[in-house]
């Protein structure tokens, strides 16, 4: 395959845009291209396909905006061709924010971590077991609204006062830039210590609500939460001090139900649940196949 390049005129940029034009702009994503020169920018383009695409690297300071197409040439084959365009004023305008936001805190992750064994006016929320966020989505859903409902009771910011406000500005900015790089998304999160484990919320887009996040949480022991029954290994433990009547096991085992898996069901498949001799207050789950 053949490959040609066509280069336009620098990238430039413009101060002032009308607010009916921004308005009416779509919010894009931009891609990666930590380092990259003028060449790697335009090869990492055509490696995203026909259209147009928008590319940005934080550390050069740079954002560009290319154009891609193919045609097909005769007596010369597949020809990929790539123009570097101008950025609309609006997304550059959003990218030198990112920039100034990253400048002066660092990142784009700010967080904050909640113990709800010692958080005021949790309303009961302290004899919670992590357990019992999963199972479902509306399980989930629920914690996550209480949650944004606790922190605009209490006052909580999320992150010291100025980062949230500056980020919060600009997660509501529009047209938005979403950035493909996990490290550069802006994103509020939230560690909940529940009194046997914790788990991570973080603030949805449209920040009306926290949302748990995928493969999280952890209980006190350090084993990972399974968010599906297919990430649960084969002799898998959890130990619940209390035992049976405990708020931890009663969460674990509705969790189970939910995925199907039965508890002290003979022939394997099952979990087996008992007290051991040396630890006769604590119920000990295991996990046959």
């Amino acid at each position: 395959m053949n490959t040609k390049f066509l280069f336009s005129a620098l990238f430039t940029t413009s101060v002032a845009f009308a607010a009916s034009a921004q308005a009416s702009l779509p919010d894009i994503v931009a891609t990666s291209c930590p380092g990259c020169t003028d060449t790697q920018f335009e090869s990492a383009a055509i490696g995203l396909g026909i259209g147009q695409h928008y590319l940005y690297d934080f550390s050069g300071r740079k954002f560009r905006n290319y154009q891609v197409i193919r045609e097909n040439e005769p007596g010369v084959g597949i020809m990929w061709f790539v123009q570097e365009l101008d950025a609309d004023a609006a997304y550059a305008s959003y990218f030198q924010q990112s920039l100034d936001y990253r400048d002066e805190f660092g990142s784009f992750s700010k967080a904050v971590t909640i113990n709800l064994q010692d958080a005021p006016n949790t309303g009961g929320r302290a004899n919670d077991s992590v357990f019992s966020v999963y199972g479902s989505a509306e399980a989930g859903n629920a914690f996550g609204m209480w949650l944004s409902e606790y922190f605009n009771t209490e006052g909580i910011p999320v992150a010291y006062p100025e980062a949230a406000e500056r980020l919060d500005a600009l997660i509501q900015f529009k047209p938005g830039i979403t950035y493909t790089d996990p490290d550069d998304l802006t994103r509020l999160s939230v560690t909940i210590v529940f009194k046997d484990g914790e788990v991570e919320y973080e603030l949805t887009p449209g920040q009306t609500r926290y949302k748990r996040v995928a493969n999280s949480g952890v209980t006190d022991e350090g084993h990972p939460i399974p968010d599906s029954p297919s990430q649960i290994p084969a002799g898998q433990q959890f130990g619940f001090p209390g035992g049976p009547s405990s708020a931890s096991y009663q969460a674990f085992l509705a969790l189970m139900a939910s995925y199907g898996i039965p508890i002290n069901v003979p022939g394997g498949g099952s979990w087996v649940c008992g007290t051991v001799d040396n630890d006769p207050q604590t119920t000990t789950c295991r996990l046959t196949r």
